[in-house]
């Protein structure tokens, strides 16, 4: 079983599970057998070992794996359709990604039934609403963890990950690692990308599901609204029976899978739209903003202390959740209030320099439409300038968007390099550029410390510079090598030096 962090609790004997009992609807080629082990690597099997075929490819590829596996010791392979290379040595169900999932989170003793575990995702703010969950169950005094995007915490310690989410067998043991530290909720946040293209929600049952946001923009494709949504349904359905699941009623494609589980209860949020739980915003200033929050029992005023209509809702979320566990009004006006910042997220830069600096680690085209909304509306009166990348091995439509979100909303757009792994950097700058209207008015600078201090060489008094793609992500992923990198650093660097010069001059 991979493991993503280093593990020295002393280990038990090895548990095993009744493989009938536990694969239900499986067609056995023998009697009942016990699992101890498992893997989804042919080519790492261990004598003893249960193997997963879950790539799939034609038919030949996958005997090959099946063959292979046996050979190293397979006691027994599971697969989607019958090995006659396998012979009795084989098990056939219908979904051997989530067969495989049930077995890991059954090896690592189902802890997920013993605490809460909240689902989160969405195309944007499903990590603020986590924040904000987090926030609440500590002003409720309730033991939490949380495993994120960048790093994972046990409830004691915080632990990094990489950049992609863990695999399921990693997923059980995070959870195993929460259960013994006495955890009574654990939130875990997915991307619509992991949920479209893994089992990762599969092997357990949720108590609770959030999905922030579904639509990620208004001219996006529509095939892409679509495909976010099912991956978000596949949460949804994830949820046990009498679980709860918070939607947001602003966004109809988000509304619509209140159907995908009709065995879970549905919570609603909204600020446009009537809902469960709303707010009305009282006052809204670069301080944040005041609301009058109704559905936790009675009206409640809450003073958030980030601002955007989106931080709202996602405020909201994490309130209907906690409301739902049972946790009390003033806890969750309290935990709400204490969120002063989400690391990452509009962080400012401030070196003395007479104008806006922010840092911020939106990706998607709404993240950075939000991001540059605000700043709109803190600066009206000055120009918004904004350094953009784009990972690689992403798609080029959703590229286009994100320039296309960026380009009406700034007037100055620095295309540079963000992470682009093993992709051509030229390759993801030109997709970027078929997205804008006026491609000759953007600057395009690959070495994205130049066009971090391009950007900031350009701005003036009154004027705003938004850092999208990394926040306090400080390492830039290339082709064969991962190498140091911190946009706060580098523009906090620029401004001092730049700033120190202007005032010795002064003087």
């Amino acid at each position: 079983m991979a493991r993503w962090f280093i593990d020295r609790t002393p280990r038990k004997a090895a548990p095993s599970v009744n493989a009938r009992r536990l694969l239900a609807g499986a067609r056995f080629a023998r009697a009942e057998f016990s699992i101890s082990a498992c893997t989804t690597d042919a080519e790492a099997v261990v004598p003893g070992q249960v193997f997963f075929a879950t790539s799939r490819g034609d038919d030949r590829n996958e005997s090959e794996s099946v063959i292979s596996a046996l050979r190293r010791g397979a006691s027994k392979v599971v697969v989607e359709r019958e090995c006659p290379a396998a012979g009795p040595n084989q098990v056939v169900v219908d979904n051997v990604a989530a067969a495989h999932a049930r077995t890991v989170h059954a090896l690592a003793g189902d802890p997920a039934d013993s605490m809460l575990v909240v689902g989160c995702t969405g195309s944007q703010g499903s990590g603020a609403v986590g924040i904000f969950l987090r926030s609440i169950l500590a002003a409720a005094h309730r033991r939490h963890a949380i495993i994120g995007r960048r790093s994972w915490t046990d409830g004691s310690a915080t632990r990094p990950l990489p950049a992609a989410h863990p695999r399921p067998e990693s997923l059980a043991t995070m959870l195993a690692a929460m259960k013994r530290q006495t955890v009574e909720t654990a939130i875990v946040q997915f991307t619509p990308e992991d949920l479209a293209s893994t089992s990762i929600a599969s092997g357990f049952r949720l108590a609770g599901a959030v999905v922030s946001q579904v639509a990620d923009d208004p001219d996006e494709p529509r095939d892409l609204t679509v495909e976010r949504r099912r991956a978000a349904a596949r949460l949804v359905r994830a949820v046990m029976p009498g679980g709860c699941v918070v939607l947001n009623a602003d966004d109809p494609d988000c509304l619509i899978l209140a159907g995908s589980n009709l065995e879970a209860r549905v919570l609603t949020i909204g600020v446009d739209q009537p809902a469960d739980l709303t707010a009305e915003v009282e006052r809204l200033d670069p301080a944040g903003c005041r609301l009058r929050v109704r559905g936790l029992g009675d009206e409640r005023a809450v003073d958030l202390h980030l601002l955007g209509v989106d931080r709202i809702r996602q405020a909201l979320a994490a309130a209907a959740v906690a409301w739902d566990a049972g946790v009390e009004p003033e806890a969750i006006v309290e935990g709400l209030e204490s969120v002063t910042h989400l690391p990452g997220r509009f962080e400012a830069i401030d070196e003395g320099q007479p104008f806006d600096v922010r840092i911020d680690q939106g990706c998607t085209s709404l993240e950075v439409a939000h991001a540059l909304n605000v700043l709109r509306s803190l600066h009206p009166g000055g120009r918004i300038l904004c350094v953009l990348g784009a990972e690689g091995h992403r798609p080029r439509e959703e590229r286009r968007t994100l320039a296309a979100a960026a380009e009406l909303r700034c007037d100055q757009l620095v295309f540079t390099s963000d992470n682009p792994r093993g992709e051509d950097p030229n390759a993801i700058l030109d997709d970027l550029l078929s997205g804008c209207r006026s491609p000759g008015q953007a600057i395009v600078e690959p070495d994205r410390r130049a066009a971090i201090e391009t950007a900031l060489a350009l701005a003036g008094p009154g004027d705003a510079v938004l850092i999208a793609g990394k926040g306090r992500e400080a390492f830039q992923i290339l082709s064969d090598r991962v190498v140091p990198f911190d946009d706060r650093r580098i523009a906090a660097r620029y401004l001092r030096e730049r700033f120190a010069q202007l005032r010795r001059h002064s003087a």
